[in-house]
């Protein structure tokens, strides 16, 4: 057979290892060469790797820069919101800024009215009436709505005889609050000396707004009495005193008209109360010198002794120097009459009304 060089034949021999015969059979592989058709066939197959590598890397690519861009419009976006909210941040802190200011201003104007309030009322309890007005124009100047200041201002404007000016200060605290029962008593105050049916009628309307007030009631008690409606107002009076049973000015109320309809030992015992009662509130400054003073008057005239007579003038003469306003005259000295009266005691040999001015006196009696 001829010898080919591309193909080496397998040879087997039987040689031992000393060339021999009889040894191990020893195989030599022939090295063939591949074909050409396995050569476009792996170079087709790394080609579709390369392209299948192209193609994974450029999704890769793709997928990278739509994250990219996504992520820049989520900036974007973040970005105007920030400066959105620093916008309004801004806006919030000058409104913010204007609001302390205002309350600061605010402040400032409630304290002041508070202050001149209350040396008001200071002018108020010692009856300088001309005082406590000029304190509680300025502090209404300062919170022209507050109805607590008109009210009290009207209760000062009456007490001078400025009975128009009250009453338009009184329908200004009204207009703000037609519930309110401190300014319907005020109001009906205002119409005790010229119109009682009406006063009275004001007063219902104030205690069906507050029944729970025990000035309420003693108020419509005294406006009873002035319409001598006397059972209707120990009634009134009595109301009161279950609603607080140690006020020295209720019992007082009481102990006259038990007084008046011949209770004379319940009166008695009543007037004691009161100036108990009134002398411990006057310690404390919870009721004017002057209604104390009327209490303890009317507790020493009760005794009907000669040596409480003689203080009784004394304190009568107090009364008649701390009545400064004609209104708190005649209303000192209504009390008084209405007490002499009910003992059956001409006025006119009276010491204690002889203190006061005859022409105060002779308009109480008048009125009376």
């Amino acid at each position: 057979m001829a010898y080919s060089p591309h193909r080496q034949a397998a040879a087997t021999s039987w040689a031992g290892p000393h060339g021999g015969g009889g040894g191990h059979p020893v195989f030599f592989h022939a090295t063939e060469q591949p074909e050409p058709a396995g050569i476009e066939d792996v170079a087709n197959l790394a080609l579709q790797m390369s392209l299948g590598i192209v193609a994974v890397v450029t999704l890769l690519i793709g997928v990278v820069a739509a994250f990219g861009i996504r992520e820049v419009k989520d900036v974007r976006r973040l970005t105007a919101q920030v400066r959105q909210e620093l916008e309004q941040s801004e806006s919030t802190r000058a409104a913010l800024e204007r609001r302390l200011s205002d309350f600061e201003a605010d402040f400032e104007s409630i304290v002041l009215a508070a202050h001149l309030f209350h040396e008001g009322e200071n002018a108020y309890r010692a009856a300088d009436y001309d005082r406590s007005i000029s304190y509680y124009e300025q502090a209404l100047t300062l919170q022209p709505e507050n109805s607590k200041i008109h009210i009290r201002l009207a209760r000062a404007l009456i007490n001078k005889g400025l009975n128009s000016r009250a009453e338009r200060s009184l329908r200004a605290a009204l207009r703000k609050n037609e519930e309110n029962s401190d300014a319907w008593r005020a109001l009906s105050t205002v119409k005790r000396y010229v119109d009682i049916d009406e006063a009275i009628r004001l007063m219902e309307k104030a205690l069906e707004f507050d029944g729970t007030s025990i000035d309420n009631w003693n108020y419509l008690g005294l406006l009873l009495r002035d319409a001598e409606r006397f059972e209707e107002s120990l009634n009134a009076h009595e109301q009161a005193s279950r609603l607080s049973p140690t006020d020295g000015i209720t019992c007082f109320y009481k102990a006259l008209i038990m007084l008046r309809i011949g209770q004379v030992d319940s009166a008695n015992h009543e007037f004691y109360q009161a100036q108990l009662h009134a002398e411990a509130a006057r310690r404390v400054n919870r009721i004017k010198p002057i209604w104390a003073h009327v209490i303890r008057w009317s507790y020493l005239h009760s005794l009907d002794d000669r040596a409480h007579e003689e203080e009784a003038v004394r304190l009568a003469g107090t009364l008649a120097d701390l009545c400064h306003e004609r209104r708190n005259s005649l209303a000192v000295i209504g009390h008084m009459l209405f007490h002499l009266r009910s003992r059956s005691v001409d006025h006119r040999t009276d010491a204690s009304i002889q203190q006061f001015p005859p022409e105060h006196v002779a308009e109480a009696v008048g009125t009376g």
